[in-house]
């Protein structure tokens, strides 16, 4: 979560003292699942933000160790990714955290989520810097390329949550060029987008996804299906089936006029209100000031 990690540290370090913990880094996590590695990076004197996609709250539920309760108490948990269908060394988790840290999720279904399991949350959403996605292009007169963020692959029958066979089918059915965008760095900017006419996102669930954010940001439309934040843009067109997403796409390629609205609109919400200087100051801000005090 790079892009999460830089904004937090670029818009709200000024304010407060933290480490940050990616639990999907096998570096940061090695030290972590054990006692020994809070004792030696001194965790225990400090404020603490923990990132875990799904929540699996660092293994815990696998060790006999159980983190003191004045470690627990200086934790945010910040889960980027809906929880669903985990086994039931949740009710053990819930009555360990009871009195432990506070949560936050990025997109409301993570909220609801973690709600379902007796546990506090708030919203803390993800977003685009503006400074990184800056150069807006002229809105598109016709969709030749659409763009999937995300790999071509599918992990795991039991983990197609992205669905690029999906995306593909879409792409063929309207007989457009297609594109694949991942495993380059966001620091490329409007850079990572070029060439993309359309994104189109088909997730199952989803967080974000940033990448229609990101996209948008940078002058380029997108549709989706309707899940994570991206559903609740006003101006962004959802699809539920591949029927739907191809119709809507031969609309929007009949029209040139409706495309250029329709990205001039998208585009607007999304600098207007998806930037990470504002969704620092009025989400995250706010959650911090739960758990910690302002520095100085």
């Amino acid at each position: 979560m790079g892009r999460v990690h830089e904004a937090i540290i670029k818009y709200l370090s000024d304010g407060y003292d933290f480490y940050w913990y990616d639990c999907h880094c096998q570096l940061a996590s090695a030290s972590l699942w054990h006692h020994d590695g809070w004792r030696k990076h001194d965790i225990i004197l400090s404020n603490t933000i923990i990132v875990n996609g799904h929540m699996e709250l660092l293994g815990w539920h696998q060790s006999e160790w159980v983190p003191p309760a004045e470690l627990l108490q200086k934790f945010l948990v910040v889960v980027h990714a809906p929880v669903l269908g985990y086994p039931t060394h949740w009710e053990e988790i819930n009555e360990r955290y009871k009195n432990g840290p506070v949560f936050g999720a990025s997109c409301p279904e993570g909220v609801r989520s973690v709600r379902a399991r007796g546990l506090d949350c708030a919203l803390v959403p993800c977003g685009v810097d503006l400074d990184v996605f800056s150069v807006q292009r002229k809105p598109p007169e016709k969709i030749k390329n659409v763009g999937f963020v995300g790999k071509p692959e599918v992990f795991s029958p039991d983990l197609n949550v992205k669905r690029p066979d999906m995306f593909k089918e879409i792409a063929q059915r309207t007989g457009l060029d297609y594109t694949f965008i991942h495993g380059q760095p966001h620091s490329l900017g409007s850079s990572l987008y070029e060439g993309v006419d359309l994104i189109i996102s088909c997730s199952e669930f989803e967080s974000g996804p940033l990448g229609i954010f990101e996209a948008a940001a940078c002058g380029i439309p997108s549709i989706t299906t309707p899940t994570g934040n991206a559903a609740s843009l006003a101006s962004i067109k959802t699809f539920n089936t591949t029927d739907e997403a191809v119709a809507l796409i031969d609309a929007l390629n009949r029209n040139s006029e409706a495309l250029r609205e329709y990205t001039r609109k998208l585009s607007a919400e999304v600098r207007a209100n998806w930037g990470w200087a504002h969704l620092c100051k009025k989400y995250w801000s706010n959650l911090f000031e739960r758990r910690w005090a302002l520095r100085g």
